[in-house]
């Protein structure tokens, strides 16, 4: 298993758990890359060593950077 697991489901079809397992891969970019952009996929992407979520959301925003807008301190960025 690589460090990096990725999980997609569509809206309201969730298999939960491995059934939604897609892959691992070595860096966040590999999968980032290769979740499918779909209006109604949604992703996770888990570090494999702290089981801990790294990114998730809509896989057609799997780009966007939630920090890149901070409302509380607008000018940090």
């Amino acid at each position: 298993m690589k460090k990096y697991l990725v999980f997609t489901y569509k809206t309201g079809r969730a298999r939960g758990g491995m059934g939604d397992f897609v892959c691992s891969f070595d860096t966040l970019g590999e999968a980032l890359l290769n979740i499918k952009e779909e209006r109604n996929r949604f992703f996770q992407i888990v570090d494999y060593s702290s089981m801990k979520i790294v990114k998730e959301g809509w896989s057609l925003f799997k780009f966007y950077d939630a920090r890149a807008l901070d409302l509380d301190d607008p000018g940090s960025n």
